[in-house]
């Protein structure tokens, strides 16, 4: 996240005023006819500001992305068989009626329930949004991309 933060301390170090905002970075290479007009929509908006990349640190990333790459090439698991997903119950893109919805979401809280149980939490009853899992997993590997790609979310597990 970037922002502004302006902060005011008394002689005590005791915050006085505290206020700021978020700001949204956005490139410059809009695919719609109307980039004139976003132009001026995020000029006339504090929070929002376009800015160019940077050829520095872009060469920086360069290294750690091609070893990210690599990595999110690596293998870590099988599936059986092809485990569909849809959000909600219906017809999945493929033509296959998924009465219960995605075939995955239970899959992951069962992982969940499972791994919470070998860590001796005593877990009775897991709840996975299946807005939270993203892609079909089709038979075949599974690297450490499709795990991210599946669940792309930093989700806390709360126990209760």
């Amino acid at each position: 996240m970037v922002g502004s933060l302006n902060v005011a301390f008394d002689d005590k170090g005791v915050v006085t005023e505290c206020d700021g905002a978020p700001i949204l970075l956005l490139g410059d290479s809009f695919q719609q006819p109307t980039q004139a007009k976003i132009e001026a929509i995020i000029a006339s908006h504090p929070n929002i500001d376009i800015v160019k990349p940077d050829p520095l640190i872009a060469q920086q990333l360069a290294s750690y992305t091609k070893r990210v790459e690599k990595r999110a090439k690596k293998v870590i698991g099988q599936a059986a068989d092809n485990f569909l997903h849809i959000r909600i119950p219906g017809i999945h893109p493929s033509g296959v009626e998924l009465a219960n919805g995605s075939q995955i979401a239970p899959l992951v809280a069962e992982a969940y329930l499972q791994q919470l149980n070998s860590r001796n939490y005593g877990v009775q009853l897991v709840i996975q949004n299946a807005g939270g899992v993203r892609i079909d997993v089709f038979q075949g590997d599974i690297s450490i991309e499709t795990a991210y790609t599946l669940l792309p979310f930093t989700n806390t597990i709360y126990v209760l």
